[in-house]
């Protein structure tokens, strides 16, 4: 069976995230962008315990989304690829913006999505993974389904942006 990475591949996407943004470091072009307080594993399923989460914004999200795709590649020694992905939240309020909210949503995840569109081996981050073959941004979400929950939770001026880092490697049979 192989040996599965997802906790080891949350945590490497985490640290790529905190190597473009370092938390309460301004970042992004010409460090424009506010810095961001909170990144790390997890969703928004606790949301409701977590209200005063406004105060702690921007922060982001990261969590293996949907199943993990596994292939037997290897004959004589079972090795396996794993397919992986990763999905990235960035929340933030719309009460400190001073750009127009769509530019800043769209700017924002951009450039953290780009991330992972420039460095395939995740920027030197080890994984769990026997060989990391690539790490790459396969999808992004401008309007997320998490703005709708946390709207009908009484957060308005909160808005979501996401995007999905598709991460393929090999594992060794057990």
């Amino acid at each position: 069976m192989a040996q599965m990475a997802s906790e080891s591949l949350v945590d490497a996407v985490v640290t790529r995230i905190r190597q473009i943004a370092p938390i309460s470091t301004a970042w992004g072009p010409s460090s424009a962008y506010e810095a961001i307080k909170i990144v790390q594993g997890g969703d928004l399923a606790y949301l409701p315990e977590r209200l005063e989460m406004v105060d702690d914004l921007p922060a982001v999200f990261v969590n293996v989304d949907g199943p993990v795709d596994l292939e037997i590649v290897g004959l004589n020694a079972p090795e396996f690829q794993a397919t992986y992905s990763i999905r990235c939240i960035y929340i933030d309020n719309y009460s400190r913006v001073t750009d127009e909210p769509w530019t800043m949503v769209r700017n924002r995840v951009d450039v953290l999505a780009d991330a992972f569109m420039d460095s395939a081996v995740l920027n030197g981050v080890s994984t769990s993974l026997n060989t990391l073959l690539s790490a790459v941004t396969s999808k992004v979400e401008y309007t997320t389904p998490e703005e709708g929950l946390m709207q009908a939770l009484g957060l308005e001026d909160v808005f979501a942006g996401a995007w999905t880092v598709t991460i393929t490697g090999l594992s060794t049979g057990s």
